[in-house]
């Protein structure tokens, strides 16, 4: 798929410039991503000059306006560590769209998402045929991004700890969203704990909601201790809520499986199982590692991902329950496989009601609204998208040959 034929007007002014480096190795799609990234970055004294250049040039277009609008959005974290003069450059160039940006905040925003994709409900052979042409489904997915902005604007990610002394857990104070889905399906999406307080505090939300599954899509080079919350070295310090106390049972014996597996393929899913005891009360949680799986990159294999789906399945078959994704920021990668597990709900449900598989019908740009909604920016590579789509088709013609195959047997 030529994704750079889908570029934004800030994308291309950038060509033949430094800024275009970073945009090609960090697989930049959208206006949008460009400010944080070039912040961001050890080479910012060359990129953020870059920035400022094109500001000045084009500052009545449109996309220069919203380039700068979430240039501002993003300076005060991530403008620190620029030089004393570069940071007199951002300021000026930024007053220069002061009165704009004010504009801009005023409005009222605009979003119909019923409107938008209600013609986006598909039959899981129409969602083949849309495969056939994928950058379609990448236009699709700027459309869902273009129509969530407002959420963007108006969801601020909570980066206090909630207070112990708290009667109850607050997931959002620790930047964890829980929701439910359309009333069906159960989230928790959130970042990787980073400490070990963190990860207390993410204990105390797991148990409290009651989530039999955890998936973990960050990777360890990714975290600067590369802390793995659930093993015992974590786990032995935490002072958790209501005198809860949790063990990997499995530690030992995945240090050594992790070392052979490894020597034969980068990409692997690994299980572990927790116990959590309480007064004579257990309760077991499932926990699955995805290693191989970059920040800001496709899924690698994305039969990795659907054996990693149908293995959560069958150890929480409710929806209702809420299961735990995380990744690095709880955005990209949580996104991806949060609406690619969102897919298969909306499927079992409609199988489960006596929908004949081929009537079956599922509105995936609709879907990634609805989670987007709960959860600022999720599903961040619009290419994962797509992958979504063939996760979709992939597990629903598993469904269909399995109904067939036991059709055909049941008549023998």
């Amino acid at each position: 798929m030529n994704i750079e034929a889908i570029h934004n007007n800030a994308i291309k002014a950038f060509e033949n410039t430094p800024v275009a480096e970073i945009i090609k190795n960090e697989h930049i799609a959208e206006d949008s991503e460009i400010p944080k990234r070039v912040l961001k970055s050890e080479k910012r004294e060359t990129y953020v000059p870059e920035v400022l250049k094109k500001l000045t040039q084009f500052q009545k277009e449109e996309w220069a306006i919203q380039l700068a609008i979430e240039f501002k959005r993003k300076y005060p974290k991530y403008g620190k560590g620029l030089s004393q003069d570069l940071q007199k450059d951002c300021e000026k160039i930024l007053a220069l769209f002061k009165d704009t940006i004010a504009e801009k905040a005023a409005e009222k925003p605009k979003v119909q998402p019923c409107d938008d994709f209600a013609g986006e409900w598909r039959t899981i052979a129409a969602l083949k045929k849309q495969l056939e042409s994928p950058e379609n489904i990448v236009k699709l997915f700027l459309k869902v991004k273009h129509c969530t902005e407002v959420f963007e604007q108006k969801q601020t990610a909570a980066s206090k700890n909630f207070d112990k002394t708290d009667k109850e857990i607050d997931p959002h104070s620790i930047g964890v969203s829980l929701f439910k889905l359309e009333n069906r399906e159960s989230y928790l999406l959130g970042g990787c704990p980073k400490t070990i307080e963190e990860a207390q505090n993410t204990f105390d939300v797991i148990l409290k909601e009651g989530a039999p599954v955890l998936i973990s899509l960050h990777q360890p080079h990714e975290i600067k201790n590369k802390l793995s919350f659930w093993a015992n070295n974590v786990l032995s310090k935490l002072k958790l809520r209501n005198g809860w106390k949790i063990e990997n049972m499995t530690e030992k014996e995945l240090a050594n499986t992790e070392k052979k597996e490894n020597e034969d393929s980068k990409f692997q899913i690994v299980e572990s199982t927790l116990l959590a005891t309480r007064n004579g009360e257990k309760r077991t949680l499932h926990h699955f590692h995805y290693i191989g799986w970059e920040n800001h990159e496709l899924v690698p294999r994305l039969d990795l991902m659907n054996s990693l789906l149908d293995q959560s399945d069958k150890l929480s078959p409710s929806c209702e329950k809420p299961i735990w994704i995380n990744c690095k920021g709880g955005v990209g990668r949580t996104g991806t496989v949060a609406l690619a597990r969102a897919c298969r709900c909306a499927i079992q449900e409609q199988l489960k009601q006596g929908t004949k598989f081929e009537d079956v019908k599922i509105n995936i740009p609709l879907l990634l609204y609805h989670l987007r909604e709960k959860r600022a920016g999720l599903l961040s590579v619009a290419e994962n998208f797509v992958n979504v789509y063939k996760a979709a088709v992939d597990y629903a013609d598993t469904l269909n040959k399995g109904h067939l195959a036991s059709k055909e047997k049941g008549v023998g």
